[in-house]
């Protein structure tokens, strides 16, 4: 992130600024296989809050792009590579994505995953399928994973967020 605004790179093209970096997000979670909900209206909305708390925590000085996800989730066990919050949001940390897991552990995608149990789903996983920064491969627990970020960072659940969020458009702080 720079000035006032992120940088994000996708499919070949560089987006600079909040605002863009918020409107390819936008594109990219209303694609069918994006699942984010987390009791949000539209799927969209709860990666667009992540996305959002991210960058603005980043431009706060609050947290670090390459912050080792560790740092803000020491659940996640130490692989021998760092992963950072930078690796989670371009889909490059090579964990798994704990929705394929969640078959593998007797539930059905179908079902309602706490936050519990997805982190405990994520914390079990015995190493990286690569890698951190190697490769892409899209992963829903690299957005999970920033909203536990954006929490812990903030003090404030992704709901309470939203109203601050609005309002710092008009000079509040997070």
């Amino acid at each position: 992130l720079a000035g006032t605004g992120g940088i994000a790179f996708h499919r070949g093209q560089i987006f600079v600024g909040l605002r863009q970096l918020v409107t390819q997000c936008r594109r990219f979670t209303q694609q069918p296989q994006h699942l984010l909900t987390g009791g949000f209206e539209r799927p969209l909305a709860l990666a667009q809050m992540v996305l959002e708390g991210v960058a603005l925590l980043a431009q706060d000085g609050k947290l670090t792009l390459d912050d080792d996800v560790r740092k803000w989730v020491p659940e996640v066990p130490d692989y021998g590579r760092k992963i950072t919050l930078r690796h989670l949001l371009h889909h490059t940390s090579g964990l798994r994505d704990y929705t394929d897991l969640l078959p593998l552990a007797g539930a059905r995608v179908e079902d309602v995953t706490t936050e519990r149990e997805a982190l405990d789903m994520i914390s079990r996983q015995k190493g990286v399928e690569f890698a951190p920064g190697t490769r892409y491969s899209y992963c829903n627990s690299g957005y999970f994973l920033l909203s536990i970020v954006v929490h812990r960072a903030s003090g404030k659940s992704l709901r309470a967020l939203r109203g601050h969020l609005a309002r710092r458009e008009n000079g509040a702080a997070v």
